[in-house]
């Protein structure tokens, strides 16, 4: 399953998810709950739906958990609705790209074979060893964080982005790390930044290591929501890398999606 199934996927579940969580609240009682200090206890309201403001009773207690519960609710159907909002932003950026790339050079018999031509006289072009060296503006916050050396003797910040530069290395595929990119008005530092030969493009590299924090996965919706608003695609010129706690990063993986894209 390629990243498009994945998000499509996840974009069914979060969907069935939310509608779900909209029974739920539409079977809580009506208003929202509201609690305030009464000297050394505390006092409830709640603000009804025309507006008007009601004392609740503790002996209405079972009201106020339900309340609650309501809040919980409609609190975590926003979040859903922030990550259906991200997955519909990538899916459609993808089809976009996917319809410009099918009126492009890759559909075109005559550009490719005047490239192939190029390539084989070893016209003069972009240097990908001499861009690997070449000065780039990097991420100077948390340098006390670059702990992990890598087998070139890169310092990166946790053993999963050591095995990722370490594949690149493997494969020769020139990279920067964490270079400052500014995104649509957003600056962001992806862990490698790459030269993909194949393609004559740079390709973005994202290691995702929290997938199971909550306050994470707020983080990772947004970036994700930046890159593919501005024309990054995962698994094309964006690749990420996903972990959790159960599931550690896999080298085979990593191995096997660098191989795909860039060779």
């Amino acid at each position: 399953m390629n990243f498009y199934d994945s998000v499509n996927q996840h974009l069914a579940i979060t969907e069935r998810m939310a509608a779900e969580k909209e029974e739920r609240i539409s079977q809580l009682p009506a208003g929202t709950l509201r609690c305030w200090r009464n000297g050394d206890h505390y006092a409830w309201n709640v603000l009804l739906p025309d507006g008007r403001e009601i004392y609740l009773p503790k002996s209405e207690h079972a009201t106020a958990v339900q309340l609650a519960a309501k809040k919980v609710c409609e609190r975590e159907l926003c979040d859903l609705k922030i990550d259906m909002e991200a997955c519909r932003c990538y899916l459609s950026s993808y089809l976009k790209g996917a319809a410009g790339r099918n009126n492009s050079v890759y559909a075109n018999s005559e550009l490719i074979a005047l490239a192939a031509e190029a390539k084989a006289r070893n016209m003069p072009g972009f240097d990908p060893a001499q861009w690997k060296n070449a000065p780039y503006e990097k991420n100077e916050k948390y340098k006390k964080g670059l702990v992990i050396p890598t087998a070139s003797g890169l310092y990166v910040r946790s053993k999963s982005e050591a095995l990722i530069a370490t594949e690149l290395d493997i494969l020769n595929i020139p990279y920067h790390y964490e270079q400052i990119h500014r995104i649509g008005g957003v600056e962001l530092c992806p862990d490698f930044t790459a030269w993909c030969e194949k393609t004559n493009s740079l390709v973005l590299i994202e290691h995702f290591g929290m997938m199971d924090d909550a306050r994470y996965l707020g983080k990772f919706t947004y970036k994700i929501n930046v890159y593919t608003s501005n024309g990054y695609i995962p698994d094309i010129n964006l690749i990420c890398f996903f972990e959790t706690n159960d599931h550690p990063l896999d080298i085979r993986q990593v191995r096997s999606k660098l191989e795909n894209i860039f060779y």
